[in-house]
């Protein structure tokens, strides 16, 4: 093997190749091998050196190079006589190129203008080099496939595969088979925009232009689609979705329909997709028919009927059953106007004319109403090459074309027609001439899978030929596309199987991969039968293309040469902008990337900014375009600036770069990258000042000092060491003496005291950044150990303590009173007076000394506790209720604070005790004698969870303090807000236990949610967790919340109000108990809603109702109760409304429901209104609407819209897409369906014209419907996102290709 090359003698570039060797014949011991040669030697030279190591003949091996720039794999036997450079390898101190060998397998030899060859592989073995003496010809059993057998180039073949953006195999698909369509591709290159240039980013028809201009001109192996799907108006986000291609292709002709209007090509996909079909209802008796006429872009053929349980067996069969009528008979039978009563009859489709590229569409995915599931059909279904329809068509006779188009109307002539053309005559008299002429070219295939007629062997061009001229009706056919799906009903995976009609040949387009098939792999497309795995089993034909065989019609594609002149000028343009990106690329690649940070001079806070150099630009150029950039120039002259190496996660400047003066930015960071370990801090100095050089290897230490007396830590200060310095250097850098306390805080608040003078820094565990207490004045404590001095004490609790906002309630005696909450202090007499009672003077039982009691009986009319608050809560709701939870008497939570005393406070702490010296509102800075409580803060140790305390106790040792100060206290719209600072390893029993003895409710009386930055509130239950787990500088809330008694069901109270932005609103938490009346109930409610929230309603002019989901539902009349009339149930939900005027609902007869009027002259809608019926009848709603509004009850329809309330729906949209009905004969049937109150109902005013609007004047209407609807639709989905943790699963999202502003639904 060649020598490595000197670096620095080297004239040329040299490329590093690692070789994997996947024949096993190379005896190295990782399998791989190193090969350094000049970017300038060929591509032989590098074979004939892995044939001299692995002692391979040349001819023997394929040597593949990985991850080329299209995706694809390139097989360097191919270009022996090219550089190494040519074909791709890359150079440099930096390069690595990996190869990977394999066992060459001989290629079969191809005669000229054949097509595909059969057998499981053939056609896919890779090309050898003629030079290497690979075997001509074959035997008749195709060659053992190889993995690298398989890569085979897409400029082989020919053609260029297409890029997935993320999940878009479906659309590459489609496009693929719409470029290989020669008078689809061809009529796309006819058109020529005209439009500027900035709005071609959004025309459809110019993307797709230019997409098949370069998928035809291109050299690379695939292009990308973005630039298409940006003008479908897709955002980044549509490439994450995978949709039908059957709907895509629907979607896609009809944005280009749009934007071809008043074009030459407006009748494009009409002229070349579209045909024409009978909708028709036949009497059986005398013969008479109705029918109607209709068009179609595809065929939806159904795999299997339903409630079958086998599959049709083929296309023709498919067809067949497409077209067999339907009787009417029994109960269903049609009334005929010639006879003048019902009969029997026939109902059915049948085709008038097929289109020139018919679509055949199967229908493979289907619902099970067993399982209630979407299923994928992967029944077998064959399909011929040569499809011939004639027979389909009534009107064909020979090779004559079909009759001219009919419109609507009725026939009695009986003979004038079949119900659906000759085909199911011809079967039912003849069935063994109907099989034989549904398929040709029959052959001998595999037993028990015979070949469908789709011929890949080296005569398909001659038999396709003799099928041209010797085709027999109008509509004969030629298979050309077969669109495959791999996968499941819920996803999978789309491919697509091309006919060339240039070649006679089939290709497989796989996103970027182009390669041959053969006849096997067309064959397994049928579906159906057992294969080796799964997914193969589930892949089958989804969608088939035929071309009408016609010879004045069939075309080939234009090919470069005969572009037309507005093709050709937008090739040059494309040409030209790739020349300029590829220069942007270079350029680009040449840019150093990085991030510029700096102290700003003036503000002395840190800035930073995107930092992109040239590889060439010297230091000192890059220090002045720092300087400029971040504006230092303003303030700092640049002779006091430098660039330094900074590492922004650790916060310290790790070199500076003074040897580096006059260097290009390459040399300085060591190559070209577009993301470095570190980063460039701009650096100034004062006037005075000098730089301090820092040394690569050295680190920055964060020094905190201690001052022991008082508690106090200051700092912290940077100190520049190097990690090969001893501790006694340290010291002195640090002006410690040898008996001075010094620790190194390691990770997770561990705290190592340096006790070995002579150990290096390194040795000790110092990184970057470490932080470091040195001791001020504990010369009176050295004789402590370390664990147990007053140094210890002060530097653990600055590392484990962490601030936080806790909002607590108002607890005063009169909300207590009214929410039935006992006080600590009521407990404690309680405790004190059980304590008296006791036998013999002895204190209460265990399991008594720390529960709370029964809750006392609510006084007066307020029985019941509200919970909550009236912002919108997400607390979660768990399958276990609350009073599964909390049961009066039932075992405590572990962990939750233990049995002990009420934590001590700095009125009672012993003097002179550690919680004394160290946790008093003194030494947190604090002044004394504030008569205030509110401002006056609160200091405590926390118990230790109630493990801990057990394990102290158990080796005899007091139990373990934890710090807790309550800094300040502000007033709060629910009570009061605390900043606090504590210990992050206090349990959150021992937290609700400190929050106890401060708001004097007992802790199994309140809750503690947690608050994120959403809002969203989640309950916080395990009580043995500690603090830490929660982070630093979170919000928690506490929210009183007693135990529930027997027959008490906790649930939430939303307002209602419909024309409102948010129709419901969650208002708070409530408790019902079974047995309560309605009207019990509202008073409760109304009063906690006055309490809370400041809002009066009086008792007659408000309601509660029923809540399903986002819909009000009946109406619940006072005497109601609760378990009887009203089912309560936990979690239950109910919708409180108040009302314009006194209830009018006074009965169960009585109707209530929600009406909204559409003014169709100024496609307008009115608020809602609801309206009492005294019965539920059509002609009580009519009267009612006719009051309200003033329209004739004659004159007024009505529509249901569709969705969830407020069923708000696009006024562009009411006049069309709601079913306006004008004879209601029932409120409770079809269509109306309406069962009980708040149900919503649009009406209109017949009489009233519906206004021609202008385009203008639509586009306007459509922007303020538009507006309106997201406005909702953006305050419900958040609303969604914040009233549940539960994870929603993910909808799939309707396809829309976006041509102009279009009406948004109305859902």
């Amino acid at each position: 093997m060649p020598e490595a090359p000197d670096p620095d003698d080297a004239p040329v570039a040299w490329a590093r190749c690692i070789v994997r060797d996947l024949t096993g014949s190379y005896g190295g011991p990782t399998g791989k091998m190193t090969i350094d040669l000049a970017g300038s030697a060929k591509v032989a030279t590098l074979v004939d050196e892995v044939a001299k190591q692995t002692n391979i003949a040349p001819d023997k091996f394929v040597i593949s190079l990985q991850h080329c720039a299209g995706g694809e794999e390139l097989i360097l036997n191919d270009y022996l006589n090219r550089s190494l450079v040519e074909v791709g390898l890359e150079t440099g101190a930096q390069s690595r190129n990996n190869l990977f060998i394999t066992e060459a397998k001989p290629r079969r030899k191809q005669r000229s203008g054949a097509g595909l060859e059969s057998g499981d592989h053939a056609g896919r073995t890779s090309p050898v080099a003629a030079s290497s003496g690979g075997a001509e010809g074959g035997s008749d059993s195709a060659p053992a496939y190889t993995y690298a057998s398989g890569l085979i180039k897409s400029n082989e073949t020919g053609h260029v595969g297409l890029v997935n953006q993320a999940m878009t195999c479906y659309l590459n698909s489609l496009l693929q088979t719409l470029f290989m369509t020669p008078e689809f591709r061809n009529a796309m290159y006819s058109w020529e925009y005209e439009g500027t240039r900035e709005d071609s980013a959004k025309s459809i028809p110019y993307q797709l232009q230019k997409l098949f201009v370069n998928m035809q001109t291109t050299e690379r192996l695939a292009v990308e689609t973005t630039e298409l799907t940006y003008s479908f108006g897709w955002d980044s986000s549509e490439a994450w979705q995978q949709h039908d291609i059957q709907e895509l292709c629907r979607v896609m002709f009809d944005a280009l329909e749009v934007t071809f209007k008043d074009t030459e090509q407006h009748d494009l996909i009409s002229r070349l997709y579209e045909g024409k079909m009978i909708d028709y209802v036949k009497c059986l008796e005398c013969g008479t028919e109705k029918d109607r006429e209709d068009t179609y872009l595809d065929i939806p053929l159904p795999i299997r009927l339903f409630g079958a349980t086998t599959a049709f067996g083929s296309v023709e069969e498919a067809l067949r059953g497409f077209v067999k009528p339907e009787t009417l008979d029994g109960n269903n039978q049609y009334h005929c106007d010639n006879c003048g009563r019902k009969c029997d009859a026939h109902k059915g489709l049948k085709f008038k004319t097929f289109p020139y590229l018919l679509t055949l569409h199967l229908k493979r995915f289907d619902f099970d109403y067993q399982t209630l599931h979407r299923i994928k059909l992967n029944d077998r279904v064959s399909f011929p090459e040569i499809l011939n329809l004639n027979d389909f068509v009534s009107d064909v006779a020979g090779c004559a074309h079909p009759a001219t188009d009919g419109g609507d109307g009725a026939r009695s002539d009986d003979t004038s027609t079949t119900d659906s053309g000759t085909v199911l005559d011809d079967e039912a008299a003849h069935p063994a001439a109907a099989s034989a002429a549904a398929t040709h070219n029959m052959t001998d295939g595999d037993p028990g899978q015979e070949d469908e007629g789709i011929d890949c062997s080296t005569d398909s061009e001659t038999r396709a030929n003799n099928w041209r001229n010797a085709v027999r009706g109008p509509y004969e056919y030629e298979l050309f596309s077969i669109m495959i799906h791999a996968g499941s009903a819920s996803g999978g995976h789309y491919y697509a199987y091309i006919k060339d009609f240039a070649k006679q040949e089939w290709f497989c387009f796989n996103d970027q991969s182009v390669s041959p098939v053969t006849q096997d792999d067309i064959r397994r497309t049928y579906g159906g039968g057992t294969r080796t795995s799964s997914y193969s089993s589930s892949t089958n034909a989804y969608m088939l293309m035929y071309r009408r065989i016609d010879r004045e019609r069939n075309k080939l594609p234009l090919t470069k040469d005969h572009f037309p002149e507005g093709i050709q000028k937008l090739l040059v343009r494309m040409r030209e902008g790739e020349d300029e990106e590829r220069a942007n690329k270079e350029r680009e690649r040449s840019m150093c990337k990085l991030t510029l940070f700096g102290v700003h001079p003036v503000l002395k806070t840190t800035v930073s900014n995107a930092f992109h150099v040239h590889k060439d630009m010297s230091l000192e150029e890059a220090t002045e375009l720092g300087w400029k950039m971040l504006e230092f120039d303003k303030h700092v002259p640049l002779s006091r600036c430098r660039l330094v190496r900074y590492d922004e996660l650790n916060d310290a400047i790790e070199e500076s770069l003074e040897q580096h003066a006059g260097h290009t930015m390459e040399e300085v960071l060591g190559g070209v990258r577009s993301t470095y370990k570190l980063d460039l801090m701009l650096e100034w100095r004062a006037e005075d000042a000098q730089f301090e050089v820092y040394s690569a290897g050295d680190t920055t230490l964060q020094v905190l000092r201690v001052s022991v007396s008082d508690g106090r830590v200051s700092g912290p200060t940077p100190l520049r060491v190097s990690l090969s310095q001893s501790v006694t250097e340290l010291r002195q850098a640090l002006g410690l003496s040898d008996s001075g306390r010094l620790c190194l805080a390691r990770y997770c608040g561990e705290l190592r005291p340096l006790l070995h003078p002579e150990r290096s820094l390194k040795l000790e565990g110092f990184h970057r950044n470490s932080r470091v207490f040195v001791a001020e004045d504990d010369a009176d404590d050295l004789d402590q150990p370390f664990t147990s001095s007053g140094f210890f004490r002060v530097c653990d609790r600055h590392e484990h303590t962490i601030s936080l906002q806790v909002i607590v309630p108002n607890t005063d005696q009169e909300t207590l009173d009214r929410l039935a909450i006992p006080s600590l202090d009521q407990m404690s007499i309680s405790a004190a007076l059980a304590a008296a009672a006791a036998p013999s003077g002895g204190a209460a039982p265990p399991e008594q000394a720390d529960s709370p009691p029964v809750s006392p009986e609510p006084t007066g009319g307020d029985e019941l506790l509200g919970g909550g608050s009236s912002d919108q809560s997400a607390s979660e709701d768990s399958s276990v209720t609350d009073s599964e939870r909390t049961l009066i008497g039932g075992e405590q939570p572990t962990g939750a604070g233990g049995g002990g005393s009420l934590p001590a406070t700095p009125s009672n702490s012993p003097a002179g005790s550690d919680y004394q010296s160290m946790l008093s509102p003194q030494e947190e800075g604090v002044e004394g004698g504030d008569d205030d409580p509110s401002d006056a803060p609160y200091a405590a140790a926390a118990d230790d969870d109630a493990p801990a305390a057990a394990a102290a106790a158990a080796v005899g040792q007091p139990p373990i303090r934890r710090y807790f100060v309550v800094e300040k206290s502000a007033p709060h719209e629910n009570g009061l807000l605390w900043d606090v600072r504590l210990d992050n390893r206090i349990t959150l029993g021992g937290f609700k236990k400190e929050i106890e003895t401060l708001i004097n409710v007992h802790r199994d009386y309140f809750k503690i949610l947690k608050i994120y930055t959403s809002n969203q509130e989640f309950e916080c239950t395990r009580l043995d967790d500690q603090l830490m787990t929660h982070g630093d500088n979170v919000t928690f809330v506490a929210r009183l919340s007693r135990r529930l008694r027997d027959g008490e069901v906790r649930g939430k109270v939303y307002k209602l109000e419909p024309n409102a932005t948010e129709p419901s609103k969650f208002l708070f938490e409530w408790i019902l108990r079974k047995g309560m009346t309605i009207a019990q109930a509202k008073r409760e409610i109304l009063a906690e809603q006055k309490s809370r929230l400041g809002v009066d309603i009086p008792m007659n002019r408000c309601r509660l109702r029923k809540k399903s989901w986002k819909n009000p539902g009946k109406i619940y009349l006072d005497t109601y109760k609760f378990n009887d009339q009203v089912p309560l149930y936990p979690n239950w939900e109910i919708f409180l409304q108040e009302l314009p005027s006194a209830e009018e609902v006074e009965g169960d007869g009585q109707l209530s429901l929600f009406c909204r009027r559409f003014h169709p002259g100024t496609y307008t809608l009115d608020d809602l209104h609801e309206v009492t019926l005294p019965t539920s009848t059509p002609e009580a709603l009519l009267a009612a609407l006719s009051r309200h509004s003033g329209v004739p009850a004659d004159n007024i329809r009505l529509a249901k819209p569709p969705g969830s309330f407020p069923n708000d729906f696009n006024a562009l949209l009411a006049p069309t897409e709601l079913d306006w009905l004008a004879n209601v004969t029932a409120l409770d049937t079809w269509p109306l369906n309406i069962l009980e109150d708040g149900h919503v109902l649009y009406y209109k005013d017949d009489a009233e014209p519906l206004a021609e609007l202008s385009d203008q004047q639509r586009r306007e209407i459509s922007t303020r419907e538009t507006a309106r609807l997201q406005a909702r639709s953006a305050l419900s989905s958040s609303i969604s996102s914040t009233s549940s943790s539960a994870t929603a699963p993910r909808r799939e999202r309707g396809l829309k290709i976006h041509v102009d502003i279009q009406p948004a639904a109305g859902d």
